[in-house]
């Protein structure tokens, strides 16, 4: 009788908004089972257990580790609580996929890598920085692993981000408490980005602009200039906040060539140097990169339909990097190629936030200590 392999047991710490994210990713890998889930709302718990059929529910991690054979675990609650939900699930020896940012300071990402190392686990650990999996940044990686670009000098990356909960003067969000706080919620996105091409960060400038007093007492900066020195090459960021559309592309120049992914319509470009004159150099770039693009939106374009029609949401650039990031985790798990949001990844990723917000402190200080009046004030 042929070897029957069991799917592999997962539960959620957290069943909030992200958590259905995870669980529709989850509906793709046929040899993954959703097994448990926790929350210490028990009544958010069962309805989010009856709507993706989940058999078993807690109000405690510890109680579904007990309760529960599982071999793998995500991590949904909020960030402030990432550091202690890992430790203890580091104790009990399970793969363990944890929503970014790991932790909300460096120090802690260090100390929970420096615990997963000394465990001496086998089990893969990893943290969803969706952004690397992003189909269209994914055609710039491989570009570059082809050597299509030369070594990578230089990256820009721009992110224009609208905020309900700003523009409605609901405050309360952890993202509005400091006012570096919003680039731990939004900044990971690109500096992922940054990180796994140029690696870590060693140095940070930023200029910040767009202060506003928030309706909490907290100042808020709607727009952040960054200038990076990395280890193998330079970066720059803008972070809009707060902004009237939605926005986002990286631009990577290598040696050779350059190459964009815009992440907002999910396609991406290549400028190679051809051996034409520059004119028909020109002519080829354009006409070459106009097929190129329209393929990519032809075929977003009938994903669209395809997931409409057959009433399946996930088609969009977002909800795919989700998929295919945790798909690249558990393949890894599986003994695939190594999963590229490694803690030491997510922790460099954190490093390079708080050079950003230590870098804008001088700014942010002076501009705090300005009179209310010389801000918009946000009722």
């Amino acid at each position: 009788m042929p070897f029957v392999s069991q799917p592999i047991q997962t539960g959620f710490q957290g069943t909030g908004f992200i958590a259905d994210f995870h669980a529709r990713a989850l509906q793709a890998l046929p040899d993954v089972q959703l097994a448990a889930v926790c929350d210490p709302v028990q009544e958010r718990a069962e309805r989010f257990a009856k709507r993706w059929n989940v058999p078993r529910v807690y109000t405690s991690v510890e109680a579904m580790l007990a309760g529960s054979p599982l071999q793998a675990v995500h991590v949904l609650i909020p960030p402030l609580l990432h550091a202690a939900a890992v430790e203890t699930c580091l104790a009990h020896d399970c793969a363990l996929f944890v929503e970014k940012p790991l932790a909300v300071t460096a120090e802690d990402c260090r100390r929970l890598t420096r615990l997963y190392a000394e465990s001496g686990s086998k089990n893969i650990a990893g943290v969803n920085q969706n952004y690397l999996s992003q189909p269209a940044f994914q055609k710039v990686v491989n570009w570059v692993k082809d050597c299509r670009l030369g070594a990578v000098e230089h990256v820009i990356a721009y992110s224009s981000v609208p905020l309900r909960q700003l523009a409605a003067g609901d405050h309360g969000h952890w993202m509005f408490r400091e006012p570096g706080n919003i680039i731990l919620e939004q900044a990971p996105h690109p500096l992922s980005q940054i990180v796994y091409l140029l690696g870590r960060v060693k140095q940070a400038s930023t200029l910040v602009s767009g202060g506003m007093r928030l309706s909490n007492g907290s100042m808020f900066h709607r727009k952040w200039q960054v200038s990076l020195m990395c280890e193998r090459g330079t970066a720059q960021c803008y972070f809009q906040f707060g902004a009237e559309h939605r926005d986002s592309w990286v631009h990577v120049l290598g040696q050779d060539a350059a190459a964009i992914a815009d992440l907002r319509r999910d396609v991406a470009r290549l400028s190679e140097k051809t051996r034409y004159l520059d004119p028909v150099d020109d002519l080829w770039d354009a006409s070459s990169n106009a097929v190129r693009m329209a393929r990519q939106g032809i075929g977003n374009f009938t994903q669209f339909v395809r997931s409409t029609v057959q009433r399946k949401p996930g088609a969009d650039a977002f909800s795919r990097s989700f998929c295919n990031s945790i798909r690249a985790f558990y393949a890894a798990r599986q003994g695939g190629p190594a999963f590229p949001a490694s803690f030491e990844h997510a922790t460099a990723v954190m490093e390079a936030c708080e050079a950003v917000i230590e870098s804008a402190l001088g700014s942010a200080s002076a501009a705090d200590q300005r009179k209310v009046s010389d801000y918009a004030l946000v009722p």
